[in-house]
């Protein structure tokens, strides 16, 4: 099993605050992901975690910035282009029509 990783907010019960958590699922378990003092994310896990008390996000986050903070990470996503889709597509298309072939599986429209 390769590790999952996965990442949950949570608007905080009465108040504007949104929590983001860093989570990484493996055989070994769970393991938080938090910023240590030089600004890098370090993981522990779980048990180790809850000695030290409640699970603490990433980062807690006002409401009153949390839309411009969602805008600017979607603004760093990779943008994939219509080229890209229809190539995907074509690629798919073809796919399905060597397997109707390979199961003599009639295409829609052919009798």
């Amino acid at each position: 099993m390769n590790n999952e990783f996965k990442i949950e907010v949570i608007r905080r019960p009465g108040s504007d605050q949104y929590e983001i958590y860093l989570l990484e699922r493996s055989v070994g378990g769970v393991r938080n992901g938090n910023v240590n003092k030089d600004g890098v994310i370090e993981f522990k896990q779980a048990p180790e975690v809850a000695k030290e008390g409640e699970i603490k996000p990433l980062m807690r986050i006002s409401g009153m910035f949390w839309g411009e903070f969602v805008r600017a990470v979607a603004e760093d996503l990779p943008n994939i282009t219509k080229k890209e889709v229809d190539a995907e597509l074509k690629a798919t298309k073809y796919h399905l029509s060597d397997m109707r072939e390979l199961l003599k599986l009639k295409q829609k429209g052919k009798r």
